[in-house]
């Protein structure tokens, strides 16, 4: 992550006297920065005191960034030890150097000792550190003093001329770590180096920062310490993520986090900082912060810019404050405080409590602005206050009351009034056969989830009427249906209804074709008196119910075919199709099945259809209307045909040579 590190200083400091690395480290894994203590710069550690569990100086990592950790916590004990340990380079020459500068970054959690920052001239380079003189320089340097965080601080240029001057040629840099029986931190430090003169850091752009064409997202600074600056957009005080997101401009690219728990500044802010580019679980951000400076206050933020959801999730806007508009919420409660909104845009986005937390309603529309997240692989929008969240009532639909992922098949909306329902009436019952049962079929469209009953003993429609209504949603008996209706208009009349899909008879039985206009096809009688007026039908994937509720359909004979075609209800725990007159019972001449098709399935099928044969030869796929849809070849044993481009409905498999003939379903 790190390993250009040295390198990029080395050309940037030219103008520092001669520029020169005397020593650095960021612990990264790679070529001259091995993934240890030892093999990268042949660190040593010495135990001074050891604890009982052995615990010492080790290397260690945490959402890509390796660094050298200690800690005298036993997790399996919940107990605390007593330690010290030195973790020490390998010898220095600075016998060249007018001005040696050193800077680190160094994390501290927990209460504890503070960790000592040493130099000796004199250490022999192994055993015992006490053997050896050491000047303290740990005044000089910046130290975390916020145990509640894990956010590292930038030591800041720590001139150490002074500290080296007995003997330069052999320095040895030191972090003394200490822990007691009661009390005991947890020390990261990380990118330590030592060169020539104050270390000079390059002046960067956030969109210079941001902007990347990598296909993980990192920047192209990722390691690097920058200085730049824009206006402070959010501020974030949650948990270990305390920091703020500031911004140079409007749009993708132009937005950055800034983690800092040592400086709050205000919402319209002008700030420059200085830190270490850090990708945190591939989110780009800001940390390690050693300069810090407020050029003005009260400036504009920059313009939300216009996004859509699926947009939220892309790397270019990443830090950057955006704004969602007229997206519905479609799913209240993911988890961990966040939810979910749709505009439309082929992919929801996330909101999350992260800055301010909102309690969202389930289909209400929702204009949403805020910074843009990146945690645990997903990208979510933090609206900062009330004033980020606008929305309005929900635009109730028929799908969206009767769509639900309830074990039970209960609405989101059950108990809930709602308003401008609008659809087009399909059927209607004069409830001549129980009270209950007055009212009419509605729908907004075709197929699955897309139907409901309205209960109205007031209001009698046509089919065919486009209707606006307000009313309730109810659970009748595990029947979604609309009750209570307070105000009924006719839009028009005369309107086309919507298709109405070919379904198998066991389907019927599902809880999304509730209230929905189908027809069954090929479906034989087994049944002609299950009582209260229903018969029964089956078409070989499972039985369905006829009923009579709203047309009493004659003698239905027993083995007969029948195309059946109305609305779907459901009463006495039991899902049933209602015609709604003669026309919509057609007997159907039977169709003699010939076996050279040995099997056919799944039947219903949806894309893929297997047809095991005792035969070579061709077949043929031929519609209702005796149109020839697909042809194919097929050999003896299992065959596989495509019927994704094939529209719902029944259809007939035939052999060319009239051997075999086999009727399915395409949902």
């Amino acid at each position: 992550m790190k390993t250009l590190y040295t390198t990029i200083l080395a050309c940037t400091f030219i103008g520092f006297l001669n520029g020169q690395t005397y020593f650095s480290d960021d612990f990264e894994p790679g070529s001259g920065a091995g993934g240890s203590l030892t093999n990268n710069n042949a660190w040593t550690t010495q135990v001074v005191v050891a604890s009982t569990s052995g615990f010492n100086w080790i290397h260690d990592d945490f959402g890509g960034d390796a660094f050298a950790e200690v800690s005298n916590y036993n997790s399996t004990t919940s107990t605390n030890e007593v330690m010290q340990t030195w973790l020490i380079t390998p010898v220095i020459d600075l016998s060249a150097s007018t001005m040696p500068v050193l800077n680190f970054n160094n994390m501290k959690r927990f209460p504890g000792d503070d960790l000592i920052v040493n130099i000796s001239t004199d250490y022999s380079g192994s055993g015992s550190p006490l053997a050896a003189s050491w000047t303290d320089i740990t005044s000089s340097c910046t130290m975390d003093a916020n145990t509640g965080s894990w956010s590292f601080v930038n030591s800041g240029d720590v001139d150490i001329t002074t500290a080296v001057s007995g003997s330069p040629s052999t320095v040895f840099l030191a972090f003394q770590y200490s822990g007691g029986v009661s009390d005991g931190s947890v020390y990261e430090i990380d990118d330590v180096i030592i060169q020539e003169g104050p270390i000079s850091v390059p002046s960067v752009p956030i969109y210079d920062i941001q902007y990347t064409t990598s296909p993980g997202g990192n920047s192209p600074y990722d390691g690097q310490v920058v200085t730049t600056g824009g206006i402070v957009t959010a501020l974030v005080n949650s948990a270990g993520d305390v920091g703020y997101f500031i911004q140079s401009g409007s749009g993708a690219w132009n937005g950055i986090y800034v983690n800092d728990a040592s400086n709050i500044p205000t919402r319209g802010d002008s700030v420059t900082v200085t830190g270490m580019v850090q990708e945190n679980f591939n989110f780009t951000r800001i940390t390690a912060v050693s300069a810090y400076n407020v050029v003005s206050g009260g400036n504009p933020e920059p313009a939300a810019w216009p996004v859509a959801t699926i947009e939220v999730n892309y790397e270019d806007f990443e830090g950057v404050l955006v704004r969602a508009a007229s997206a519905e919420c479609t799913n209240p409660s993911v988890g961990f405080g966040q939810w979910a909104i749709y505009d439309g845009s082929t992919d929801t986005c996330l909101v999350d409590d992260i800055i301010y937390s909102y309690v969202p309603v389930l289909g209400n529309i929702y204009d949403v602005t805020g910074p843009v997240w990146f945690s645990y692989s997903e990208f979510k929008l933090l609206p900062r206050d009330a004033a980020d969240i606008s929305g309005s009532s929900l635009q109730f639909t028929v799908y969206n009351i009767q769509y639900t992922t309830d074990p039970g098949g209960f609405s989101p909306f059950n108990g809930t009034d709602v308003t401008n329902l609008k659809g087009i009436v399909t059927a209607e019952s004069s409830g001549a056969f129980n009270a209950d049962e007055r009212g009419y079929w509605i729908q907004d469209g075709s197929g699955a989830w897309h139907g409901i009953f309205v209960r109205d003993s007031i209001n009698t429609p046509s089919i065919g009427d486009s209707v606006l209504i307000d009313g309730n949603v109810n659970e009748n008996f595990n029947q979604t249906i609309i009750r209570n209706v307070t105000s009924f208009n006719v839009l028009n009349s005369g309107n086309t209804l919507p298709n109405s899909p070919i379904i198998a008879t066991d389907s019927v039985n599902l809880e999304k074709y509730e209230g929905v206009l189908v027809t069954t096809e090929y479906a034989a009688c087994t049944n002609p008196s299950m009582g209260f007026g229903q018969w029964e039908i089956n078409d070989g994937t499972g039985p369905a119910l006829i009923d009579d509720i709203i047309y009493s359909y004659p003698s239905p004979v027993l083995g007969t075919q029948y195309r059946v075609t109305g609305p779907v209800y459901y009463s006495y725990s039991e899902y049933k199709i209602l015609p709604r007159a003669a026309i919509d019972v057609e007997v159907f001449a039977g169709i003699e099945e010939i076996n050279s098709i040995s099997k056919l399935f799944p039947n219903p099928a949806k894309d893929l259809l297997m047809i095991e044969s005792s035969s070579n030869g061709q077949v043929e796929v031929v519609d209702m209307a005796g149109r020839i849809v697909l042809q194919t070849t097929i050999a003896v044993g299992m065959n596989q045909l495509n019927i994704s481009s094939l529209d719902s409905g029944s259809y007939l498999l035939r052999t060319a040579d009239a051997t075999g003939i086999s009727r399915f379903i395409v949902e």
